[in-house]
């Protein structure tokens, strides 16, 4: 799935999370729009894939689900 149909998705249910991801061209630009919305980013992991591919696990910050970026 495409970075594009995972915002699409995620704007169904989460839109103004979705609008600010949506926004971000890196990583760094990602953690800090979170970070703006009370992410709790000290809680976050990281899952490596592969060698090339990691996804980067954050709580939401009632802490009852998380959302997961993809980082190759």
């Amino acid at each position: 799935m495409a970075f594009n149909d995972d915002v699409h998705v995620l704007s169904i249910r989460y839109p103004s999370l979705a609008k600010g991801l949506g926004q971000c061209v890196n990583l760094d630009k990602a953690f800090r729009f979170l970070e703006s919305e009370n992410f709790p980013l000290a809680q976050m992991d990281v899952i490596a894939q592969d060698e090339f591919s990691h996804d980067v696990c954050v709580p939401f910050p009632d802490n009852q689900a998380f959302i997961v970026i993809g980082a190759t």
